[in-house]
């Protein structure tokens, strides 16, 4: 059998061992919150506490020495430590005198989240500008029809001057049809800036699916037709809820959109369906087309970075990885359906408990 430390080192060897050789910091404590030991390793977390060997710790971490020292449940903790950061274990001592404390320093792990964190937001928005870049010509195709409305109300107006006719009652329906034009032109710039700016929360909005499906249906509309592309977009007349970014899924169906712009450009029969529809407990966005997924694409890479089934030059093999990871961001998956003639790709996202609000459209 092993012999234990105990019985290797005399008394004050085994203290010294543990203060200079232990590399990750511990900490020992009595059954009242008194600090009896610590070793160098553990000098930040003495910092960050405020506490040296022989005082009681303040609370909330006497609170919590004292409450694992009943309870014999052992607890983890997150902390700071001036430029550390640390998971400290704490748990009760197996004699029943005191807890122990130990840390392990997880600084580095959380400065390389913290670099993936921005390298992932910075290709979510490089992906969302590149998708405006594409359906820029349906953006101004949208905004550029309004106004024509409205110039032809105004010309309208000015021969109406001209001839001295002041119909009061015609003048009021183009003053009315001026208004709901400029404000439909209104509304296309501002989901425009809405999707260029990305999610201005940090916290997921109660939003209406049905919206967020025809925004994207809007921005890639143009584009669809210029292709004589036949886009059928097919939703349920009652609001769906769900607990989401609204542009991070609106940018997720736009290069679905896209993608399926560019698999069925140059077919005989090019058509695109968008359906949504309630199955259990989630929200199914299913997003088909009139072309067919190869059998040489490997689906095991589908959705991992710069795996792209397009040709050389087309495509940077983000948008399905980006898009993947803002659909498990929202608790959802996006996923392929082989079992479908046709290429499909189906978007699952959970809905809300059913206490919570209802939205509108």
């Amino acid at each position: 059998m092993q012999k234990s430390l105990n019985s290797l080192l005399e008394p004050g060897e085994l203290e010294a061992f543990l203060n200079k050789e232990v590399p990750f910091p511990l900490l020992r404590f009595d059954s009242c919150g008194r600090l009896l030991f610590a070793n160098v390793a553990a000098a930040p977390i003495l910092r960050a506490w405020t506490v040296s060997v022989g005082e009681i710790i303040q609370d909330p971490w006497k609170r919590r020495i004292v409450l694992t020292g009943r309870s014999r449940r052992d607890r983890s903790y997150d902390i700071s430590a001036g430029d550390f950061s640390f998971k400290v274990y704490v748990s009760s001592s197996p004699l029943g005198t005191g807890v122990t404390i130990t840390g392990q320093d997880v600084t580095v792990d959380n400065t390389l989240k913290e670099i993936s964190d921005q390298a992932r937001s910075t290709r979510e928005g490089t992906s969302r500008l590149a998708a405006l870049g594409e359906m820029a010509a349906g953006v101004a195709h949208e905004i550029n029809n309004p106004l024509a409305i409205i110039q032809g109300y105004a010309e309208r107006l000015s021969d109406l001057c001209k001839t001295g006719t002041h119909d009061q009652g015609e003048i009021s329906r183009i003053a009315e049809r001026i208004s709901d034009t400029t404000m439909r032109a209104a509304k296309i710039v501002s989901t425009l800036l809405k999707f260029a700016r990305g999610p201005t929360s940090e916290k997921p909005e109660h939003s209406a699916i049905q919206p967020i499906v025809e925004m994207a249906a809007t921005f890639c509309g143009h584009r669809l037709s210029r292709a004589l592309i036949e886009l059928e977009v097919r939703l349920p007349s009652d609001p769906i809820a769900i607990e989401c970014f609204p542009v991070q899924i609106s940018q997720v169906l736009v290069n679905l959109l896209n993608n399926a712009h560019d698999a069925v450009a140059r077919l005989d029969e090019r058509w695109i369906k968008v359906h949504t529809s309630i199955v259990g407990k989630h929200v199914e966005i299913r997003v088909s087309d009139s072309g067919r997924m190869p059998a040489s694409v490997n689906r095991s890479r589908l959705f991992q970075p710069f795996y792209s089934t397009k040709p050389a030059g087309l495509g940077t093999g983000l948008g399905l990885s980006i898009s993947s990871n803002i659909i498990e961001s929202h608790g959802g998956t996006l996923s392929l359906d082989d079992s479908e003639e046709n290429t499909t790709f189906v978007i699952r996202l959970p809905m809300p408990s059913s206490d919570s609000e209802k939205p509108t459209l």
